[in-house]
């Protein structure tokens, strides 16, 4: 179970980041809008399969990998919400609102790639002992 949990959230991430950049750069603002609520559903994919996984093996793992686990939880949460916001931007479809929906989707990116390297440098820890 830990494994496809792992696999799916890591998926669910990557994609999402993807869809993101092309989000971005998207100027049709209802091709924006289809973008925007599959980079929602990719993120609540991944924040789903993050719990799963963590609690799978939740007692065996070191009190600060717990923490650090935790943290990305509640950072994803907070992802989601952004992602949420950028929707309801897309949704009244403003044009003079189109730079809250790249801060709101930009923040999403920038703590993607933050998590990708936190899971890089916990996973050269793990495998150095």
């Amino acid at each position: 179970m830990h494994t496809i949990a792992i696999v799916v959230h890591a998926t669910s991430a990557i994609a999402a980041f993807i869809i993101g950049v092309v989000l971005i750069f998207q100027r049709n603002t209802l091709r924006q809008l289809q973008l925007a609520r599959a980079f929602l559903v990719l993120l609540i994919l991944m924040e789903v399969f993050l719990v799963i996984a963590i609690l799978s093996h939740v007692t065996s793992l070191p009190a600060i990998t717990q923490l650090i686990f935790g943290g990305l939880v509640i950072l994803g949460v907070y992802m989601i919400w952004r992602a949420v916001q950028a929707v309801t931007v897309l949704t009244k479809q403003h044009q003079e609102d189109q730079l809250k929906v790249i801060d709101h989707v930009g923040f999403v990116l920038i703590s993607l790639f933050d998590g990708f390297a936190i899971v890089r440098i916990y996973q050269g820890i793990m495998f150095a002992k």
